[in-house]
């Protein structure tokens, strides 16, 4: 395969596993571990933390 200067290469990957995780905390718990810049959106009072964990192949 021939590559153009300046282009990406294609990337194939196949997901083997994918999972989705989440957590609710009290906005102000997850604020203090954030930087100041950045603002904790909250639905329905909390926040949500989330974790996905995946495992792939190329």
């Amino acid at each position: 395969m021939e590559r153009s200067s300046g282009c990406a290469c294609p990337l194939r990957v196949g997901w083997l596993t994918q999972t989705f995780v989440h957590w609710h905390f009290r906005p102000e718990a997850v604020q203090a571990l954030v930087p100041e810049e950045l603002v904790v959106d909250e639905c329905e009072e909390v926040a949500r933390v989330g974790l996905t964990p995946f495992s792939w192949r190329t």
